[in-house]
């Protein structure tokens, strides 16, 4: 019999995606957030914060396979004026599991980390790889920088089966934090403009939900992992142009402008150079940008998030 996959951040964007994935395939898990046992219902869920060791402690008791850390503060716009909160979750919770994991000699520990760890990048030809200096610039990329780091200071000094994903703007059914395509889409529908200030710099490089759990699958399923971390994202860097006129294609009366002033405040990344988790993990992207916004487009006709 399989044993279990603790899944942390359950109720959040990546953590029920990946929940509905293992479900469906009919591999066994144990789910964990903060959100009460009673709201969650259809699979084995416990109400435990990344925080309490004991309380984590007490699932992998009976026997895991290993832990997929998707929990924690998952944006730079969340906790911003609660640094000490955000850092406490974020890194100490994280601590929590390379522990479990080490102590338990549990199979593997997959860390979803963030491009925020990167801060600002060269804007060169050059791509991005995964040696590039973790630079971060707010509280929230320095946290994530901090459990990839822990991450892979775990994994060579006790020798713990660990890797951090390193995601880029995931977007996609079931976000409820900020998100520019949201934004778009919404008030193209109810004819109502968007103005950003984002600054002539601005580029995003999305990857859709789907395309996220099938990267967090790879990492799992593979024997052996070769690298400590890997860049992911869905293979394209796209300037603010090119991201509204794909929303105007799919709501033509979307009525969108971007402020052309300097920087104002949003990451600057030269493109990730994702080769590694496709040599690697056999990562390959599978949801073309214009695809995946239009079916987001539909999904928000019916849903608030």
């Amino acid at each position: 019999m399989l044993e279990p996959i603790i899944i942390t951040g359950a109720a959040g964007l990546i953590g029920s995606a990946l929940v509905q994935k293992l479900r469906g395939k009919g591999i066994p898990f144990i789910a964990t957030d903060i959100i009460p046992e009673d709201k969650i219902s259809g699979f084995l869920y416990k109400q435990i914060d990344s925080r309490d060791y004991e309380g984590l402690t007490s699932l992998v008791k009976d026997g895991a396979s290993g832990i997929i850390h998707c929990g924690g503060i998952s944006g730079p716009m969340l906790c911003k004026d609660e640094p000490r909160t955000l850092i406490d979750i974020n890194v100490s919770g994280t601590a929590n599991i390379l522990e479990i994991t080490r102590v338990h000699k549990l199979r593997r520990l997959i860390y979803c980390s963030s491009t925020s760890a990167y801060g600002d990048t060269p804007l060169s030809h050059d791509m991005i790889k995964e040696d590039c200096a973790l630079n971060a610039i707010d509280v929230y990329g320095a946290s994530k920088a901090a459990g990839d780091v822990l991450t892979r200071a775990y994994a060579s000094q006790h020798g713990i089966d660990a890797v951090a994903l390193r995601f880029s703007w995931v977007y996609g059914p079931k976000r409820t934090t900020g998100c520019i395509l949201r934004e778009m889409i919404r008030n193209a529908k109810i004819g109502k403009p968007s103005v950003f200030n984002f600054g002539k710099k601005f580029s995003r490089q999305y990857i859709h939900i789907n395309d996220v759990v099938n990267a967090v699958l790879s990492a799992w399923n593979i024997n052996k992992i070769p690298s400590r971390a890997y860049n992911i994202t869905g293979g394209e860097k796209l300037s603010f142009n090119e991201i509204s006129n794909v929303v105007k294609t799919i709501v033509p009366n979307a009525d969108i402008t971007n402020l052309d002033t300097e920087y104002a405040g949003d990451l600057v990344h030269g493109k990730f150079d994702i080769s590694a988790a496709k040599a690697e993990l056999k990562y390959k992207p599978t949801v073309d940008f214009h695809k995946g916004v239009k079916e987001y487009a539909h999904w928000l006709n019916e849903h608030e998030y």
